[in-house]
């Protein structure tokens, strides 16, 4: 087990489901979105978790709340990555809520349940995670919808930190986040995304506590994430997302004791494609 590729020192701020949404408060009281994709790899937290994978995405958010410079809205959301050749799924159900101050800072904070519906302790060494069928987490994100230059819309980044505690791995992860969006390339429908997330994982439990008798065994590892998406706005509530991927972790292997028991790979690059609705 490798120790993380640089310690940090400040706050950074985890990336959630709405991690990525621009700092602007919601006019509807109700939105409803979903999202169908197919990804070429399943990477989470800069692991390569899966091949081939189909991955769907429910949620539902409700706002109207707060005052003045503050707009509240609660969420929840369904997530489900189903891998194309293995029964190794997984569903993550999340609860949250997000407030937003004067159009320009936000903050999100929820909880967040993970299951395995069909592959358990089964099927964590083939998708190279924790020895459980189910784990929990409450995560707090922080960001700001920044100009680097003064009244220069173009200039606009969204950048954010996150913290999360899962208590099922005595597991905390945190991260560091920056968005940028070109708007109309090549078309007026045509966005341009490019993001990039580096996270610092300490696990005082990595197999979970539902595997006993091998006792806690730690690991520590860092993360680098970066993409580039191509978003085509079929219309004002559905696009079409097209993006490559790629992330570098320095976890190398998982040992028990003296045993080795799971090869991470360090180098992961996919590509993936989406549909996306909102309402």
């Amino acid at each position: 087990m490798k120790k993380a590729i640089l310690p940090l020192t400040m706050l950074a701020l985890a990336g959630t489901a709405f991690a990525q949404q621009a700092a602007v408060a919601q006019e509807n009281n109700v939105e409803v979105g979903a999202k169908f994709a197919y990804e070429s790899h399943y990477v989470y937290r800069g692991i390569d978790q899966s091949d081939d994978n189909l991955q769907t995405t429910l949620n539902v958010g409700v706002g109207g709340f707060g005052s003045g410079y503050w707009a509240v809205r609660a969420y929840g959301e369904l997530a489900y990555m189903s891998p194309v050749s293995d029964e190794g799924n997984e569903a993550d159900w999340t609860l949250g809520a997000r407030a937003v101050y004067a159009d320009e800072y936000f903050f999100d904070f929820g909880y967040r349940f993970k299951s395995y519906p069909n592959g358990g302790i089964e099927h964590a060494h083939s998708m190279r995670r924790a020895y459980v069928n189910r784990s929990n987490e409450l995560f707090l994100q922080v960001g700001r919808d920044v100009e680097l230059v003064t009244d220069e819309d173009w200039s606009r980044v969204i950048i954010s930190g996150s913290v999360s505690y899962d208590w099922n791995l005595e597991q905390t992860t945190w991260e560091v986040s920056a968005e940028k969006t070109f708007e109309s390339i090549f078309t007026n429908e045509t966005d341009l995304a490019l993001g990039v997330t580096y996270g610092y994982i300490t696990a005082n439990d990595w197999i979970g506590d539902q595997y006993h008798g091998v006792g806690d065994p730690d690991n520590d590892y860092g993360y680098l994430t970066v993409k580039a998406d191509l978003i085509y706005h079929l219309n004002t509530s559905t696009e079409l997302s097209v993006g490559v991927h790629y992330s570098y972790n320095n976890d190398h292997d998982r040992y028990v004791g003296a045993w080795r028991v799971m090869d991470i790979d360090c180098n992961t690059f996919w590509w993936g494609v989406s549909l996306n609705f909102c309402y």
